[in-house]
């Protein structure tokens, strides 16, 4: 009776407490409805596959994110929540009945009382509040991440909706929606849109994929619990800076998500059907990410295949047996799996972005942005990128100002992984190669812990693996910049230390896996001491403004970005109060930085369309009087200029009605 009540009452309290709660505000309620969503998600996945369920709630969360772009795909997302919040509710409180009548007390009160369940319902409670009222700053989440989820919610669609303000040049362009869909499940449950509610499904989703950090964690100690704690808190920050903590990129997720599919894959039992399930849901989340994942994928997937060949490999063997162990081996087809569900979902994805944008041909012109992707060469692709590379390491010269361009990118990307301090906090920045060096000594060190000969052989080759995933994904990061980015982004190597810190941050979280993992399975004694100085360590390297600004100290972080964002908020506002939803506006900006607050413009004035934002001058012959003229009567209401300076007086005042109030 008593192993009854355990089980029991903390489900009933939490419940009560959240309807009591409710009853007076009925936003706690609703963050309440998330998080029992998840919760009975993982609850039943936890019960059917008898896992822990810090094990199983990535899985809900993933889950959640898949339905939802089906139910996308048909173009009903809003019913995608109805069915998503009754189905996992249910199939979370009648698989928890079945286990109670089978009298599996035991089991009931580990999923309930496990330190990783605990520790995701504190970090959902704090992330809840401290996440609220935050704001961004950056201006790719005004132009896609935020901008993307900002129309989904208005709009109950993906933004190929006719009606989207979002920017894209192509179909190609448009970024898969899988995080946008988890904050868009978010923020219809809580019927408020903000940022600030962005931020917390993102970061939940992140935490999510750490938590079997805790699956069969042996030791009640609270400072190595706390120590556990801090450490995989620290790491994002340490690799990312504010960028996961207060930002709604997706670079710190990819590394999340690498780390996961290396520790599933590396400690699965091929026998296990739930591996099977949470492997190829994270490697269709990893894909589905931006447009990039899934040749990070691939990278993953050629990296395990090295992996499973080599392990497959045996002295006594003859090259023909390798090949045939290697084919009967079933990890081969669970990489197949992996590879061929997320080609399968990222072309299903592409097919439906060009089929609606074939279909809305009344998408207008000024919602697209008119621009043509730069490419670095001429001709065969691959052909150019091996000159590039064979000139580049040969200190070659060509009469191509472009290739020569390109080699020197390759160049420098050898001196900024050498030289540049990308990561952790001042005094302590570090580039990429020292914490690469700071892995290997970590990986030789879990080496040299484990015991049994066969698993540390098999450790040995994966860590070898790893590495070579790593060298090939520099190597992307590296071919992308010839091929994608403008020259001068290439040289200086735009954004390589978000790009390449996924990868980075991937291997520490990895590392740290498997060294608390091993000291779990054999049973080894959790020393504080030795907790302390890992912590004390992590601390040291750790970029604390960060994390503060994350929690207690948030209305500080970048406050002259803020104070721009928030005015140019103000403005956009007092416009939206004088126009209807269905007015369109074009923008006008004489003076001052046009860019930024044209980006910002447009994502403030959604759902109410608006134009590129314009500046004209006597350099700027884009559009004659009479083309301007022309767009204005047949597709604008209104013309919104600030700060009209004297050339647009004298040439365009005509082309209102009241021109002396232009």
């Amino acid at each position: 009776m008593r192993e009854k009540i355990k089980a029991i009452v903390p489900i009933l309290l939490v419940l009560c407490i959240f309807t009591f709660i409710g009853i007076k505000n009925h936003l706690i309620m609703k963050y309440g409805i998330i998080y029992f969503t998840i919760w009975f998600g993982a609850l039943f996945y936890a019960n059917v596959f008898k896992k822990k369920i810090e094990q199983t709630i990535v899985t809900s969360f993933l889950t959640i994110m898949l339905v939802m772009y089906i139910f996308g795909l048909i173009g009903k997302l809003k019913l995608g929540i109805y069915f998503i919040v009754l189905l996992f509710n249910l199939l979370g409180i009648i698989s928890s009945i079945i286990y109670i009548k089978k009298r599996k007390w035991n089991d009931i009160i580990n999923k309930i009382y496990s330190s990783g369940n605990i520790f995701f319902t504190i970090l959902y409670i704090v992330f809840a509040i401290t996440t609220f009222n935050k704001a961004f700053s950056i201006w790719d989440e005004f132009i896609n991440w935020s901008m993307v989820n900002k129309n989904m919610v208005y709009l109950n669609d993906f933004i190929t909706n006719p009606n989207s303000t979002a920017m894209f040049s192509s179909p190609s362009g448009l970024y898969p929606p899988f995080p946008t869909i988890l904050q868009y499940f978010f923020c219809k449950i809580l019927g408020v849109y903000s940022q600030g509610i962005e931020l917390f499904a993102i970061n939940m989703l992140g935490f999510s994929f750490m938590l079997n950090i805790f699956k069969n964690l042996n030791t009640k100690k609270a400072t190595v619990l706390a120590s556990i704690i801090f450490i995989i808190m620290a790491i994002p920050a340490i690799f990312c800076d504010s960028l996961f903590y207060l930002s709604v990129y997706v670079d710190t997720l990819i590394g999340m998500k690498i780390a996961f599919i290396f520790f599933e894959f590396f400690s699965m039992d091929v026998k296990d059907k739930f591996k099977w399930l949470e492997l190829i849901l994270a490697s269709v989340a990893l894909a589905f990410t931006k447009s990039t994942g899934i040749f990070i994928l691939v990278i993953l997937c050629f990296t395990l295949l090295i992996y499973v060949f080599i392990s497959n490999i045996k002295d006594k063997k003859r090259t023909k047996e390798y090949f045939i162990s290697f084919i009967k081996d079933k990890n081969l087809y669970l990489i197949i799996s992996m590879l061929l569900v997320s080609i399968v979902f990222c072309g299903s994805w592409q097919i439906y972005t060009r089929y609606k944008i074939n279909l809305n041909k009344s998408i207008p012109n000024d919602s697209i942005e008119e621009s043509e992707p730069y490419i670095g060469y001429d001709g065969n692709p691959i052909t150019y990128i091996f000159k590039v590379f064979f000139g580049a390491f040969f200190n070659g010269k060509s009469k191509y100002e472009n290739m020569n361009m390109d080699m020197q990118s390759v160049g420098n990307m050898a001196r900024d992984i050498l030289d540049k301090n990308y990561y952790s906090s001042k005094p302590f920045n570090m580039p990429a190669s020292t914490w690469m060096g700071i892995s290997l000594i970590f990986l030789i060190v879990i080496y040299k812990l484990i015991n049994d000969k066969e698993e540390k052989i098999r450790f040995k080759k994966f860590s070898v693996c790893v590495a070579i995933g790593e060298m090939i994904y520099i190597a992307f990061l590296q071919t992308a910049y010839i091929i994608v980015f403008h020259n001068l982004e290439g040289i200086s190597h735009s954004s390589l230390q978000r790009y390449l810190g996924s990868y980075l941050m991937a291997v520490v979280i990895f590392e740290i896996y498997i060294f608390i993992d091993y000291m779990n399975r054999n049973k080894i004694k959790f020393s504080q001491t030795y907790f302390i100085i890992l912590t004390t360590i992590v601390f040291i390297f750790t970029p604390m403004q960060v994390i503060s600004n994350a929690t207690i100290s948030a209305g500080v972080y970048n406050q002259a970005e803020q104070k721009k964002v928030l005015n140019d908020r103000w403005v956009s506002d007092n416009v939206k109060r004088l126009v209807k939803d269905t007015d369109k506006i074009y923008p006008v900006h004489q003076t001052g930085t046009k860019d930024s607050f044209g980006l910002r413009f447009r994502y403030f004035m959604t759902p109410i369309k608006t134009a590129n934002i314009e500046t004209f001058s006597e350099e700027n012959k884009r559009f004659t009087f009479d083309k301007w003229k022309k767009i204005l009567y047949n597709d604008y209401d209104y013309v919104f200029v600030i700060q009209p300076d004297e050339y647009f007086i004298d040439n365009y005042k005509t082309l209102f009605e009241n021109e002396v109030n232009v």
